[in-house]
């Protein structure tokens, strides 16, 4: 290795500051050696040895040596030296990371999961477990308090409810990795009444959904529309109760009046945000004019309504209407 001419001597070493040498090390870098006094520096711990490596020996890393020598001399001499500049990982502070708390979890939750979770979900699950949070004092995540919590919970809902809040609640925590092996579900087992479900996965025949129709027809016509669309159009409750006239106006496509099919209804899902459509037989037209006769005949938008022209309540249509109508034909 050549190196310019006269300059061959400061490999081995130089007094390149008055505090300290530069030299060669036998690693194949070069070594920059100063010592730090509290005298003059303020360090409480007496004298300091500083050691710094410029690795690699080339004649560029030798003048880049020399470089970073001046520098600490001159800040040296002038006051100016810092110490956190040459060595910054000695003085790296460790962040504390803060405790989340499942009011962070939950909030922080909403906001990635709102525009793709059903509205359906968010008003009924989201604003009970907004509710629960709200009157909870210590939202700490560990497996205490979690117990303590869902102790005072089971006294405010029923546990088939609680449990589904649960559930959403522990998709929430497994955003983070620290708490992917939190089961919330696992705390409220012992709270389980062990009844077996009255629900039933049988569907009902044709002939026991046009009793049931006719029971609902009878007891009152406004339900009587909402019951008999359902069965008409197959759509989801919630998504029947959102429509207006306005659907019917601009997104009820008349195919052919001759036809069986006479037309297509467009309707927003709720649950997957997508449109979907639904073939429309004259049966359908014919309820779906008679809806919108309603409507206008009591100056409302909601294409199902009741006899104030308010929108169906589907909560207390079914434990108000239908539970106990269909309970009373299975007697």
């Amino acid at each position: 290795m050549k190196f310019p001419k006269g300059k061959g001597k400061l490999l081995n070493l130089e007094r390149v500051s008055v505090f300290g040498r530069l030299q060669k090390s036998g690693n194949g870098s070069y070594l920059i050696r100063w010592k730090l006094t509290k005298t003059d520096y303020g360090y409480s711990e007496g004298n300091e040895n500083r050691y710094l490596t410029v690795q690699h020996q080339t004649v560029e890393t030798w003048n880049i040596a020399k470089l970073k020598a001046t520098q600490i001399n001159t800040s040296l001499l002038i006051g100016t030296y810092d110490d956190s500049a040459w060595f910054p990982h000695k003085y790296q502070k460790t962040e504390v990371k803060k405790q989340l708390t499942l009011l962070d979890v939950w909030d922080s939750y909403k906001t990635n999961r709102k525009s793709i979770i059903a509205e359906t979900t968010q008003n009924d699950i989201w604003r009970r477990i907004d509710k629960l949070i709200n009157i909870s004092t210590n939202l700490t995540i560990d497996e205490s308090n979690l117990n303590n919590l869902i102790s005072e919970w089971i006294t405010k809902y029923n546990y088939n409810t609680l449990n589904r809040a649960l559930s959403e609640l522990n998709t929430a925590l497994h955003q983070y990795t620290e708490y992917k092996n939190i089961n919330l579900k696992e705390y409220i087992k012992q709270y389980n009444p062990k009844t077996p479900s009255k629900r039933s996965n049988k569907i009902y025949s044709e002939d026991e959904i046009n009793i049931i129709i006719k029971t609902i027809k009878n007891y009152n016509e406004y339900y009587y529309r909402f019951i008999l669309m359902m069965c008409l159009i197959g759509a989801r409750p919630s998504e029947l109760l959102n429509l207006t006239t306005s659907d019917i106006s601009i997104n009820y496509s008349v195919v052919n009046p001759s036809d069986d099919e006479t037309g297509v209804l467009k309707i927003y899902a709720s649950k997957t945000k997508r449109e979907r459509y639904f073939p429309i037989n004259k049966q359908l037209d014919t309820l779906l004019r008679d809806c919108y006769s309603s409507c206008e005949q009591l100056g409302v938008n909601n294409l199902l309504h009741n006899s104030k022209g308010n929108k169906i309540n589907l909560h207390n249509f079914s434990n108000r209407i239908w539970k106990p109508q269909i309970t009373q034909l299975v007697k």
